[in-house]
């Protein structure tokens, strides 16, 4: 009889954990052997439990998937990842790609579908939805160079100095982006200071120009 899949569960809604538990509860492939909301708990887990499959979220709170999944492939390089998320962007899914993930899910598809994944994915095989649109395919590495560059920077941006970022492209001053970001004028300044440093531009003009190659304005 085959080993069955031990398989952590990572979301930070625990209707969503207990959603895909009780799944599969009758799937003889797959056991359930651990839940964690967050990043940090995952990895907490692992140190004390036997895992093969890590099904995760990529928004959490304490730390996010994609710096979870970074962690979890330099940690336990064995154990699989895959992100199981409502995001559909192709950047999304290369960005996750880069963080050595195996499969990326969309949380749409259907129990059938989802356990075919998790057995793929276990068995050593890579799951990505080909028809997500701007997924870069193995053929296509070499003309998406200069995206994957681009990307890589953005990874290098806090989840505040995006916010910043976002907000000088939009057009808002210190005063009105600390405002709406609820912090000091003199702390956005910092941020963009940051910025600029990460980004590698000298003014305004600069940072505006990399929000828009990056689709980071509406």
């Amino acid at each position: 009889m085959m080993n069955k899949i031990n398989l952590l569960l990572v979301d930070n809604h625990q209707i969503m954990i207990d959603g895909i538990k009780s799944l599969f509860e009758n799937v003889s492939t797959i056991d359930v052997v651990g839940e964690a909301t967050n990043g940090k708990q995952a990895l907490e887990k692992l140190n004390c439990a036997e895992v093969d499959v890590v099904l995760m979220d990529i928004e959490m709170p304490v730390m996010n998937g994609f710096c979870t999944a970074q962690m979890i492939k330099a940690e336990y390089p064995n154990i699989k990842v895959i992100t199981f998320t409502t995001h559909r962007q192709g950047a999304t899914v290369n960005k996750m790609k880069r963080a050595g993930v195996s499969g990326y899910a969309l949380k749409n598809i259907g129990k059938n579908e989802l356990v075919q994944v998790i057995e793929s994915v276990n068995a050593g095989k890579k799951h990505f939805n080909n028809e997500i649109p701007g997924l870069v395919s193995g053929r296509h590495i070499r003309t998406h160079t200069t995206l994957q560059k681009r990307n890589a920077t953005l990874d290098l941006l806090t989840r505040r100095e995006l916010e910043v970022l976002k907000g000088i492209a939009g057009g808002l001053s210190n005063s009105k982006l600390g405002k709406k970001l609820g912090i000091s004028p003199r702390t956005v300044d910092t941020h963009r200071t940051n910025l600029m440093k990460k980004i590698k531009v000298h003014n305004i003009a600069g940072l505006v120009r990399y929000a828009i190659k990056n689709g980071l304005l509406n």
